[in-house]
């Protein structure tokens, strides 16, 4: 797979994911089970580390989570407390999680307490920058005919016009289904500010198309959002902000 920090030689494609499983156990016999990943590397280093400090929950309370999940931060504090760490102990939390909701009989959302019954999902696997625009059309209408409820694809091509080809291609493809972009923090601020407004142009055309039926702006709004889902700015451009506050007393919020 292939993403914008591919096409800037950041990274190498992506061939592999590791997955780390982590089971824990009562004496009662109930078992819970977690999971973290690793994209490319890391794997076994989140492996090795959660091997070496799980022993020391062995024998506690699984009910206490929190004070389980500090406690494994402390046994591995020399490593620090991000990255590999706490991707490592996440697999052990979500284990204990999964068997406190089987302990309780419930559903895990039902026990943390659930505002509702469902949420609004999208797809984002048929859309990465290899993929030919058919392609990720076609992957798009089985996501939304599956009930997926939008779509995202990655932007971030060596060509900025490619970009807003594909996501013209796209909008007019989804109708009034929403599309959203994702650039994988490749993009500093004067480009995120110059894609945002290419693509919004791009997209205006299908905004009258988007206005529900229920009288709601709010959600037309957001699913001609072309820009809203991850477009991460890594560095400050002193034109960049010039221009954004030009644009602020231009039009203001």
């Amino acid at each position: 797979m292939s993403d914008a920090k591919v096409l800037t030689g950041r990274q190498k494609l992506l061939t592999r994911m590791v997955m780390l499983f982590a089971e824990v156990t009562t004496e009662q016999g109930l078992t819970g089970m977690g999971f973290s990943y690793s994209k490319r590397g890391g794997g076994p280093a989140q492996y090795a580390h959660v091997k070496e400090i799980g022993e020391v929950l062995v024998g506690d309370d699984p009910n206490d989570i929190q004070r389980l999940y500090d406690t494994l931060l402390w046994a591995g504090a020399s490593v620090g407390r991000s990255g590999v760490a706490t991707q490592a102990i996440a697999a052990v939390d979500i284990a204990l999680w999964d068997l406190k909701a089987k302990r309780a009989r419930l559903p895990l959302a039902k026990l943390i307490g659930a505002r509702r019954d469902s949420c609004r999902v999208y797809n984002t696997s048929g859309g990465f920058l290899q993929v030919s625009i058919e392609e990720v059309e076609e992957k798009a209408s089985a996501a939304l005919e599956a009930g997926i409820g939008g779509i995202k694809i990655k932007v971030g091509q060596p060509d900025w016009r490619t970009d807003l080809a594909r996501v013209e291609a796209m909008r007019e493809h989804l109708g009034d289904a929403p599309l959203m972009g994702d650039a994988n923090q490749q993009w500093d601020r004067a480009r995120v500010l110059r894609m945002c407004r290419a693509l919004g142009r791009a997209l205006r055309v299908a905004r009258p198309a988007l206005r529900r039926a229920d009288g709601d702006p709010r959600r037309a709004h957001v699913a001609a959002r072309p820009a809203g889902s991850r477009l991460h700015a890594q560095r400050a451009d002193a034109r960049a902000d010039a221009r954004e506050r030009h644009l602020r007393r231009v039009r203001p919020a």
